[in-house]
């Protein structure tokens, strides 16, 4: 959970800081945090988590569902 913690404080100070990901859908960006896949979004003045997962997890089949 302190991996975790750390990871988004680091985040919200550097929203830009994760690549990209067109291919889940524009302005979708991902962050690897320890073993958690973090997919968000920045938007003018918020950041919007979409999802967290395990990164030991097939991503295409979890965005199917």
């Amino acid at each position: 959970m302190q991996r975790l913690d750390t990871g988004f404080q680091t985040l919200t100070e550097y929203p830009v800081s994760g690549m990209e990901c067109p291919e889940f859908g524009a302005g979708i960006r991902r962050k690897t945090i320890g073993l958690t896949i973090v997919f968000y979004k920045v938007d003018q003045n918020e950041m919007i988590i979409l999802r967290a997962i395990d990164g030991r997890m097939d991503l295409e089949s979890v965005f199917r569902e």
